[in-house]
């Protein structure tokens, strides 16, 4: 039998069968509890960190490939556009030929004093078949007819051609060669001259209305400058002028197909001069230059003769 008053543990029948009552103790191992919950807090965390990234990464590619899709349409509907400008091209030379030989025919039979309207229509009709010619070249995808031969022609080139109305700083770096379409370089560089004479010219025509009707006031600006320097086996031409410069709010759209501030001009010659030279592996670029004004750089890779 059992002994009166004796705690059983877990509880027991004494031998006159009265139970006993008594107290259980119950022992965990806490450690191994521990260990398990870092496991599986752990697992957790991998889980919830893989997830966000894998919903991260699909909503880049889902915003990527909708930019790639507008993209290929606007693509899509730019070589719609360069086919209808290279057809609408073709079909303005037709007539605008036609117009010159009448207009030549003409001359020889209207009274002198109906010349010079016949000398606007020339004018007009020589404007209109140069922009096509541009335009047509600007959507073309052809480099022309490259050649290799030293940049400092084209400097010698430009001086014949100005004779005095730019200053060419004559090129004293090491012998390199370029490769571009010669046709196409002078093109470029007509075109950057001749918007800086522009410039130049406007700011004297700015100068002299400041300073009212005494013109021994106004200072004539300095004439635009050609130069050619090498750097890191590239040849930059730079054409830099003294007149007003580039507005901070045209500065984004001076590369921009038929942008222009001019009342005459038609917007394509710098857009088409920068696709020549990126067509030649090269870059055109701008900057204000110190001092006042703006300064063009028409970069080109040096090659091997």
């Amino acid at each position: 039998g059992g002994i009166p008053g004796m705690v059983v543990p877990g509880g027991a029948e004494s031998g006159s069968g009265e139970f006993i009552k008594g107290f259980v103790y119950i022992e965990y191992g806490v450690a191994g509890m521990l260990r398990e919950g870092r496991l599986a807090l752990v697992f957790v965390s991998f889980f919830l960190a893989a997830f966000f990234s894998i919903v991260f990464l699909l909503v880049v590619y889902a915003r990527r490939l909708v930019a790639y899709r507008e993209r290929d349409r606007e693509t899509a509907q730019l070589v719609q556009l360069g086919e209808a400008a290279r057809t609408l091209a073709h079909e303005i030379k037709n007539p605008l030929g036609i117009i010159r030989v009448q207009c030549a025919t003409l001359r020889r039979t209207v009274p002198e004093d109906r010349a010079r309207n016949i000398s606007v229509i020339e004018e007009e009709t020589g404007r209109l078949a140069l922009l096509t010619d541009r335009l047509r070249d600007f959507i073309s995808s052809s480099v022309g007819k490259p050649e290799t031969r030293p940049p400092e022609r084209y400097l010698e080139e430009c001086a014949r051609r100005y004779d005095g109305a730019i200053a060419v700083i004559p090129y004293d770096g090491p012998p390199v060669s370029v490769s571009i379409d010669p046709s196409r370089m002078m093109q470029v560089l007509d075109n950057l001259i001749a918007n800086a004479r522009e410039a130049t010219t406007a700011r004297e025509t700015a100068s002299a209305r400041r300073d009212g009707d005494d013109q021994s006031r106004a200072e004539p600006a300095a004439p635009p400058e050609l130069s050619l320097s090498v750097r890191r086996n590239i040849a930059v031409f730079c054409v830099a002028d003294r007149g007003p410069g580039i507005s901070e709010e045209n500065r984004g759209r001076v590369f921009e197909p038929f942008f222009t501030t001019k009342a005459r001009g038609s917007g394509i010659g710098l857009a088409l001069s920068r696709r020549f030279m990126e067509q030649a592996g090269g870059t055109l670029s701008f900057a204000p230059r110190q001092g006042g004004g703006c300064a063009f750089s028409a970069s080109l890779p040096c090659v091997k003769e």
